[in-house]
């Protein structure tokens, strides 16, 4: 059985907890033991619907559209997170050192948002914010419901307490790149302004090719207009930086 529900999105941009909270929230509905690309997962299937998941698949919504008539759920996530979210992970140097795989995914991002392929996707993408996820779960899963023509079996917001019984074929390692198991709690967004991030901004202010990828993806994901809160926040960071000299 080939998925035909997909979810891609940005590195740690929630792809993951969207991943189970779809495989619990909703019924009928298996996903596949972690990260599969949809084009090329094929496999038996107890459920009428297979879930996949996979950031690469952010490049081929199209064609992933035409050849598996897939329904598929874009996850965004404010950019600034998802570096410190890597940084939490303890593989931010690692992320940032693939050039080649970021300019990719952006090029891709960049080629629906100015050639006009979101309009031609429409129907059959839904574009998940991540904050929006947090602050009302349930409210993002009745969309997903109608979206998806899926019946609701759990409450997105209980989702957690099952979390810990997915049982991957990879030993329960899955589980674990959720970045802890919690009730889904708005209070963990915005942080990438917190002074415990001064280094991981100063290190991104001295790479201009790391810089301009994240103000890129602020404005092209409509979390900033302009580039004028990357200069204010390096003058704070660069300050207190000094100060503990």
């Amino acid at each position: 059985m080939k998925p035909d529900i997909v979810i891609t999105g940005l590195d740690r941009s929630g792809t993951t907890l969207m991943h189970l909270l779809v495989r619990y929230g909703f019924f009928d509905v298996d996903i596949t033991d972690g990260e599969a690309a949809a084009l090329e997962t094929d496999v038996v299937c107890a459920y009428p619907h297979l879930c996949s998941k996979k950031t690469y698949d952010l490049m081929k919504m199209e064609k992933i559209i035409d050849e598996l008539n897939a329904k598929i759920i874009w996850m965004v996530r404010d950019p600034r997170d998802c570096i410190v979210s890597k940084a939490a992970m303890n593989d931010f140097r690692q992320y940032w050192q693939r050039p080649i795989d970021l300019e990719k995914k952006l090029g891709g991002v960049r080629t629906l948002f100015e050639n006009g392929g979101l309009s031609c996707l429409d129907g059959s993408v839904c574009i998940v914010k991540f904050e929006h996820l947090l602050i009302d779960p349930d409210g993002v899963q009745d969309e997903l419901s109608f979206f998806l023509s899926l019946d609701k079996a759990l409450p997105f917001s209980k989702c957690h307490r099952r979390f810990c019984e997915a049982k991957m074929k990879d030993g329960g390692k899955y589980i674990c790149k959720l970045n802890g198991i919690r009730p889904l709690d708005a209070s963990t967004t915005s942080k990438w302004w917190h002074p415990e991030h001064d280094e991981m901004w100063e290190d991104i202010y001295d790479d201009e090719s790391q810089r301009n990828i994240i103000l890129e993806l602020t404005r092209l994901f409509n979390y900033e207009q302009d580039d004028k809160w990357f200069d204010r926040h390096i003058d704070g960071v660069m300050r207190r930086l000094e100060e503990e000299e």
